[in-house]
């Protein structure tokens, strides 16, 4: 056994190398003195920091666990193991740690901030709103603390004190970046398009890389934007985001075995009860397995009942939620998929940067989102004639179109769809209008629209039901901008969200007539409201998003409820309430008509997206129509 000296001169040699940064050669020393002396907490965490520097994280761990049990009350110890845990993607650990440090120094307010979001992450926002006001609490100028709490009310619907947390993080930080963007998503939330604009556009101004997700959606609900600036908005993105990935494959370069089954990979953070699990289940369902072997890359944090449903309908399914872009892409590529399919565009927890790095020969965007992705390196984009009319569209997009005839969804309704009714205007005496979508879709022009719908139609009535109207503040700026038009609040019924899918279906036999929003169109919103026996009535637009109420409703044969001026708006809906007996008829045949409709034929699609994929992958085929 060496003697103290000997050790000290070790441990200073040790030191110097680490400083020099010749890793391997400290590590080796500082092991020589744990070997004489175990039991020393602070060389231990030395060794820990020592292979953390040298990415060796499950080591670092291991080490920082010996020493925290050595040292108990070490909470800066604690709080380390707790990130390193995290980074480690073990989320349970590093939550048990960190509550561990908090509750031994419960009056240090960036514990219970780094609790707060640990626990938010894992799903317990409710405990994690508590973290944060205690962080507050302990610290009343803590920024990101407010934003953190801000998004929780988003989460809770509680627009009204969300907007408050993101206010006075600002009034605090006016460079806190998360806080204008939550802010604009509040905004946006609450039909407030312009002013969240606003709001993403000082986000970006700080942080040009940051999240744009909102950004880029909201830019749909906004009349005064042409295709071409919106299209614009878009490369601009990819370009900035892109800009120093380097793809780990390369495009098409030979065609497929065609004797061996197109191998296609469903990307998407939506395979749970979410919309788009109304368009994909029968896709997956409908797929011919001699033809394609179907791969699910699952982006979904919090799986539900949805999930698993979907998981026994894949031939492989694959959890990408706490991999990288860089570990997600080699796992894609390491599968040998022929065929990429984002599913999400740029809606929430979209993986697009994972295509940026091009792992797999063709890809392709389809379903989740109303417009391109901007990526160079996606290939295809799904669509039909009706949602883009070929000429103008084709320029607006970096993708190379692929037109299914007639329609380019597939729609399946929910099991517990209630029975449709009666015109519920047979019983109240008076035509009740309705839209289901959201708040964020509702602009101005509409409620002046809408407002004149109401003065043409004397007694009607308008119900509104979305989840920025379960807010207060959502119904008092609603009511207003519909006052501004002369139409008073008793004229408007306005509901927030309700639990369960049979209970929100059921809310559409209070509605005799349906109004589209525009420029952005619903989509499940339009369908579920036609499945429930409801016509809609849309306004064409130029863009993706403003046609796709014109290809789902010129797919199951409601082309006169199609407008292509404001005026023919309101006439095609004054018309329609005008009838009650055809309005009855209408009611009684639309569930029917629908169901034998192309829109729910998903044999007959699944064939002709199937050969699609099949053509993608022949490098001298031209893919267009189908």
């Amino acid at each position: 056994m060496q003697d103290t000296q000997d050790l000290e001169e070790i441990l200073n040699a040790a030191a110097q190398l680490h400083q020099a940064g010749r890793l391997a050669e400290a590590e080796k020393l500082y092991r020589e003195v744990l070997h004489e002396v175990p039991a020393a907490p602070r060389l231990i965490e030395k060794l820990a920091e020592i292979c953390y520097e040298q990415d060796k994280l499950a080591e670092a761990i291991d080490f920082l666990r010996t020493a925290c049990d050595l040292e108990p009350d070490n909470t800066l110890m604690l709080s380390t193991l707790s990130q390193l845990c995290y980074m480690d993607k073990q989320l349970p650990e590093a939550i048990k740690f960190l509550r561990m440090a908090s509750s031994k120094d419960p009056d240090n307010p960036d514990f219970h901030f780094s609790l707060g979001a640990m626990l938010d992450e894992n799903g317990y926002s409710k405990e994690a709103d508590g973290h944060y006001r205690q962080a507050i609490r302990l610290k009343p100028n803590y920024s990101v603390a407010y934003s953190n709490l801000g998004n929780n009310c988003l989460k809770y619907l509680d627009f009204s004190a969300a907007l408050d947390c993101f206010r006075e993080a600002l009034r605090i930080d006016n460079t806190n970046e998360k806080a204008h963007y939550g802010l604009a998503n509040a905004l946006m939330f609450l039909g407030q398009g312009l002013e969240a604009d606003q709001s993403y556009r000082r986000q970006l101004a700080i942080a040009p890389h940051s999240e744009q997700t909102g950004f880029l959606l909201n830019l749909h609900n906004l009349p005064h934007l042409t295709d071409q600036e919106i299209f614009a908005e878009h490369t601009n993105w990819a370009r900035m985001q892109t800009a120093n990935i380097v793809p780990i494959g390369q495009k098409l370069l030979r065609p497929h075995n065609q004797a061996a089954p197109v191998r296609v990979g469903y990307v998407s953070a939506d395979f749970c009860a979410h919309a788009v699990a109304n368009f994909i289940i029968p896709v997956l369902q409908a797929h011919d397995r001699a033809r394609v072997t179907c791969f699910c890359f699952s982006n979904v944090a919090h799986p539900d009942a949805a999930t698993e449903r979907m998981r026994q309908m894949l031939d492989h399914w694959h959890d990408i939620s706490k991999l990288n872009d860089d570990q997600a892409a080699a796992l894609i590529k390491e599968q040998q998929i022929d065929v990429l399919v984002d599913l999400s565009g740029h809606t929430s927890d979209n993986r697009l940067l994972v295509f940026a790095r091009q792992p797999a020969p063709v890809q392709v965007t389809y379903l989740g989102y109303a417009d391109t992705t901007g990526l160079a390196a996606m290939d295809y984009r799904i669509t039909d004639d009706f949602a883009d009319p070929p000429g103008v569209a084709d320029q607006l997009h970096t993708e190379k179109l692929v037109r299914i005839a007639p329609c380019f969804l597939c729609y399946q309704p929910v099991e517990e769809a209630p029975a449709t009714g009666n015109p519920p205007a047979r019983q109240s005496g008076h035509v009740t209008f309705g839209s289901f979508n959201d708040l964020s879709k509702i602009t101005a022009d509409i409620i002046a629209i809408w407002s004149e719908i109401l003065k043409r139609n004397p007694g009607s009535k308008l119900l509104l039901k979305t989840k920025g109207l379960g807010d207060k503040l959502g119904r008092e700026l609603l009511y207003a901008a519909f006052a501004a038009h002369g139409i008073a609040p008793e004229r408007i019924e306005c509901k927030g969200l309700v639990k369960g899918t049979s209970n929100h279906l059921e809310w559409y036999n209070r509605v005799d007539i349906a109004l589209d929003t525009f420029p952005y169109h619903g989509t499940t919103t339009t369908c579920e409201t036609l499945w429930m026996g409801v016509p809609v009535v849309t306004l064409a637009g130029t863009r993706h998003a403003a046609r796709v109420g014109v290809s789902i409703l010129t797919c199951v044969g409601l082309e006169d409820c199609i407008a292509k001026t404001p005026e023919e708006y309101i006439a095609v809906a004054s018309r329609l309430a005008g009838d009650i007996e055809a309005l009855s008829e209408l009611r009684r045949g639309l569930r029917p008509r629908m169901a034998a409709s192309p829109l729910m034929d998903k044999v007959a699609f699944v064939a002709k997206l199937e050969s699609a994929y099949e053509k993608m992958l022949q490098p001298t085929a031209q893919v267009d129509r189908l």
